[in-house]
């Protein structure tokens, strides 16, 4: 196992099977300086585990969980946990993550992120489970902003409210989905910018690019990963990487995965950005 020291903010790609065996043999000529992985993946399949550890001897890797569930009434089975501790041991990811969001219940795990109503309960469940999996990991979560399709009537913060509320109590970060923000913004008719003007901008340490689908019968929009990033989410993200340029970008393209120089020209254009910001400062 390499020992990578936190690589300078950069750019990285999801790293899904498909890629598996270009990043074992090869180092891109473009700025790609880590991986992003969901550790669910790996934790039961020892032919890509093994895999996995060879390019983590050449690339620093993230971990981008979807299975915590911290806004669960339960966090998910010991055996669980610790399947996912164990792989960290072997990996040594420098960044850790999962969503605001739920998907347990009654010991199953279901495949979907759901949304949960932005309330004092969800806010002290969310922090309790932060807290427990950061003693348990011994590391820092970030917490993603999620996609969502419905809005609940009990809300009580807003969606950066919350995400601040929960980096007081826990000293978590936040991953920044510029992607699920904007799907939101059009979907439930917020104003981005007063979105981040609230935002507590020392928390965030990542961002996520992605691509989304419009619905067929009208404007609403579907958070797909199977397109690439939109005119409208690069805008956003110029923004956004001009008040936090030192967090690290990733390319997210999780369906109809594209031959890897579709991935790779995404992660240029992000670079070229963010070049672009650090001149500016």
């Amino acid at each position: 196992m390499t020992d990578f020291q936190n690589p300078r903010p950069s750019v990285g790609i999801g790293l899904r099977s498909k890629y598996l065996e270009y990043f074992l043999v090869n180092i891109p000529q473009i700025p790609i300086r880590w991986l992003e992985v969901h550790p669910e993946n790996y934790i039961h399949h020892t032919p890509n585990r093994r895999k996995l550890q060879k390019i983590s001897e050449r690339f620093p890797i993230s971990f981008h969980c979807i299975s915590l569930s911290l806004g669960s009434a339960e966090l998910p089975s010991p055996e669980h946990l610790d399947a996912i501790r164990r792989l960290m041991g072997e990996i040594n990811p420098f960044m850790i993550s999962d969503h605001m969001s739920w998907n347990t219940l009654n010991g199953y795990g279901y495949n979907d992120l759901y949304p949960l109503p932005l309330t004092e309960s969800s806010l002290n469940r969310m922090a309790m489970h932060i807290n427990i999996l950061q003693e348990f990991f011994q590391r820092q979560l970030l917490i993603e902003n999620p996609s969502t399709y419905v809005t609940f009537k009990d809300t009580t913060y807003s969606e950066p409210e919350f995400l601040n509320a929960l980096t007081k109590a826990t000293g978590c970060g936040i991953l920044l989905d510029v992607n699920n923000l904007y799907v939101q913004s059009v979907n439930h008719g917020w104003d981005v910018q007063t979105y981040l003007n609230e935002l507590e901008w020392d928390a965030v340490k990542e961002i996520h690019l992605a691509g989304h689908v419009k619905a067929a019968d009208g404007d609403f929009l579907i958070d797909t990963h199977n397109q690439p990033v939109c005119p409208s989410v690069w805008e956003v993200y110029q923004g956004v990487i001009r008040k936090q340029p030192k967090a690290y970008t990733l390319i997210e393209w999780d369906e109809d995965l594209p031959e890897i120089d579709v991935l790779l020209d995404q992660a240029r254009r992000a670079s070229l950005y963010m070049e672009q910001s650090c001149m500016m400062i």
